[in-house]
């Protein structure tokens, strides 16, 4: 069972002024998102295909594990999530650099966050992206937030992904085996 969600932003730098939610169930979250940005459930490389050259996005994956519902980063460790990270970053791009990671708190729960620099073509044009990762396990779940934006509009951007990052919440019931 997976699950994606993209939310982004063309030219959008609108605060949460008039904010939206987004309820998952079966995955058990919500998040909060400026109610100009898109929402896409269940695409594939829709940030990736060279259609926008400038666009911010949070992006968030979840995946329920075969794992007790105790299971948390902190089992599977820092490094190991690390190396991951980098190998599926370098795998799918040629220009990649690992710039800080981390501990995280996400909800109330340790979480682990990744920021890195990645380059891709689009449209010809080597574009350079900031990329910040958050990892967070919980009661069986793989949850991972992307939050990504051209180097040269990441500051731009930074404080709504930031904003919707933060607005994460981890719904208070536990699904039925």
């Amino acid at each position: 069972m997976k699950f994606k969600i993209i939310i982004f932003a063309i030219f959008s730098l609108n605060s949460f002024l008039n904010a939206q939610d987004f309820r998952n169930d079966a995955f058990q979250f919500t998040i909060t998102y400026p109610s100009n940005w898109v929402v896409k459930e269940n695409q594939r490389n829709l940030l990736y295909d060279g259609t926008y050259k400038e666009f911010a996005s949070v992006s968030i994956n979840a995946q329920k594990l075969a794992v007790p519902d105790s299971f948390t980063v902190l089992h599977v460790g820092m490094k190991s999530i690390r190396e991951m990270v980098e190998n599926d970053v370098q795998y799918a791009y040629d220009h990649f650099t690992m710039k800080d990671w981390g501990r995280a708190t996400i909800d109330g729960k340790t979480a682990f966050f990744f920021c890195y620099y990645y380059s891709d073509f689009l449209n010809d044009f080597m574009t350079k992206y900031v990329c910040v990762l958050y990892v967070l396990i919980h009661r069986g779940f793989i949850y991972t937030i992307f939050t990504t934006a051209p180097e040269d509009k990441f500051d731009l951007y930074e404080k709504n992904m930031q904003e919707v990052v933060e607005s994460f919440r981890l719904l208070n019931k536990k699904i039925k085996k």
